[in-house]
């Protein structure tokens, strides 16, 4: 079980899907000072606009919950495709399948290491190596296969 890539990749997905759910209750639930100086600066942050051209005038609250809910968007498709795909997507294409996955969310979690706080940290880690493991445990392309090799009929 443990040396399938499928077990890993349906891993990656749970944990995606917990990631992007559990962060979807951030955008529900309202912010809240616990001294002066952090009440100022979210009441900056929602009555604040700033001029950014073309008629374009967010508040730091709007960029903050735009960027928050792309990455719920991002972890629920994650998550939702990748177990789609477990019962579609033949063996010998998970490969780059994964390669991608593995990109997009190795960057996600490069961003949140450098950025954020513990807990999405340890979600999009896990993501990602589970990710990982389940790229080195995919079977490979035949040796007589090359890429993009055959004919057209």
């Amino acid at each position: 079980m443990l040396k399938s890539f499928k077990f890993w990749v349906r891993a990656a997905a749970v944990v995606q899907l917990v990631t992007g759910l559990a962060h979807s209750i951030s955008l529900f639930v309202p912010m809240q000072g616990t001294n002066e100086t952090e009440n100022q600066m979210l009441s900056l942050m929602s009555t604040y606009a700033m001029d950014m051209g073309a008629g374009y005038t967010p508040t730091m609250m709007n960029v903050y919950l735009a960027l928050s809910s792309c990455f719920t968007f991002l972890y629920v498709f994650g998550g939702a495709i990748n177990l789609y795909l477990l019962k579609r997507l033949p063996s010998e294409n998970w490969r780059g399948y994964l390669g991608i996955n593995i990109l997009v969310f190795g960057a996600c979690a490069g961003v949140m290491f450098r950025f954020t706080f513990l807990p999405p940290i340890v979600l999009t880690a896990l993501a990602t190596v589970f990710l990982l493991i389940s790229y080195f445990l995919t079977p490979g392309v035949q040796k007589n296969e090359s890429f993009g090799a055959g004919t057209l009929d």
